[in-house]
């Protein structure tokens, strides 16, 4: 990624947000136990991080019913975007870290 932003809040979970010519939906997300179809915005990242507030999102996942043995849809609230992680801020040389407050 050579422009645009990025916001990491776990090794897990974060947002690269920059369009180039081989992305030009420019946003690449990875979130950890979250389906990449669940949208989450950037101002949702920075809310994690900065405001310490925890985004929940629907979802559909698939769930075997053992008793019926077929296969259903079940729809849940997860959390996407947890406030706990332990952040760091990284330094200006781009190496070093300190604690994010």
């Amino acid at each position: 990624m050579t422009k645009g932003t990025a916001v990491f809040l776990s090794p897990k979970c974060y947002l690269l947000d920059g369009a180039d010519s081989d992305n030009p939906d420019g946003t690449k997300r990875a979130l950890k136990g979250i389906n990449n179809e669940t949208l989450i915005s950037r101002e949702e990242f920075l809310n994690a991080l900065y405001d310490n507030t925890v985004i929940k999102k629907r979802q559909v996942r698939m769930k075997r019913d053992l008793k019926k043995f077929k296969i259903c849809n079940i729809s849940e609230t997860k959390k996407a975007l947890n406030s706990v992680y332990y952040k760091m801020k990284v330094s200006d040389d781009f190496i070093s870290c300190s604690p994010h407050l």
